[in-house]
C-alpha cells in the first residue's frame, strides 16, 4: 500500500544537558555531593512540574577567572514531568468523577477503604478486592500492585483483563459496581509530555 505505518511503542527515555557555574565562595565538595544519585529535577522554566533524573557520571569542573563552570548530563528515564504538589482527591458519592489536567494518561494512586468483597469500575477497568481484616487497601496503578502497609495485598485483587487502571486526559468515571465501599482517596500522579 501506499505511504507509511507508523507504530508507537511508547516514550524514550533522554539525556539533559545543563551548564551551571560556581561562585567562588561556592564549596565544590558539597556541589559534587548533592550532584549525583537521583532525585527530582525541576526547571525554572517549568515551575511546579519536575522530572525524576540521574547524574550517571562524575562532574569536572573547569576554573574560569574567579567562577568554575561545569555541563551536568541529567539522564531521564521516565519521560514524563509530573505535578511537584498535587493534592489528593476524596471520593465519598458513586459514581464519583476524578479529572485529569495533565496532557498524558496518569497512573494513579489508589487508597480504598472498604469491607468485604467489592467490585468497582475506572475509566472502563473492572477490578475487584477482597478485604480480610484490613481498612484500607492501596492499589497502585504504576507498580501494579496492590499493599496493605509493607504487606503484599495482590492476592486478593483481581483486575479483568490484567491491565490496571489509568486516567484519561479529561474527566474519568470511578464507579462502585458492588460490594462497601465509605471513600476512596485519589493521588491522580498527573503527567505531562
Amino acid at each position: 500500500r501506499d505511504g507509511a505505518t507508523v507504530t508507537t511503542l511508547g516514550r524514550l527515555p533522554y539525556t539533559l544537558q545543563a551548564d551551571i557555574e560556581l561562585m567562588p565562595s561556592a564549596n565544590i565538595d558539597n556541589v559534587i555531593a548533592w550532584l549525583q544519585g537521583t532525585g527530582m529535577l525541576e526547571r525554572y522554566d517549568d515551575t511546579g512540574k519536575y522530572v525524576t533524573a540521574t547524574v550517571l557520571s562524575q562532574i569536572e569542573y573547569t576554573k574560569l577567572q574567579s567562577t568554575k563552570q561545569a555541563t551536568v548530563d541529567f539522564f531521564v528515564a521516565d519521560p514524563y514531568r509530573y505535578v511537584k504538589s498535587e493534592s489528593i482527591q476524596s471520593i465519598t458519592t458513586f459514581p464519583g468523577t476524578i479529572a485529569n489536567s495533565g496532557t498524558a494518561i496518569a497512573k494513579p494512586l489508589l487508597k480504598v477503604y472498604g469491607s468485604g468483597t467489592i467490585d468497582m469500575t475506572l475509566n472502563g477497568v473492572n477490578f475487584s478486592y477482597v478485604f480480610d481484616t484490613n481498612a484500607y487497601v492501596h492499589i497502585d496503578c504504576d507498580t501494579m500492585d496492590a499493599y496493605y502497609g509493607s504487606f503484599s495485598k495482590n492476592r486478593s485483587l483481581t483486575i479483568v483483563g490484567d491491565v490496571f487502571p489509568t486516567l484519561s486526559v479529561g474527566n474519568n468515571t470511578l464507579a462502585l459496581n458492588s460490594g462497601t465501599v465509605t471513600k476512596v482517596e485519589v493521588t491522580k500522579r498527573t503527567r505531562y509530555l
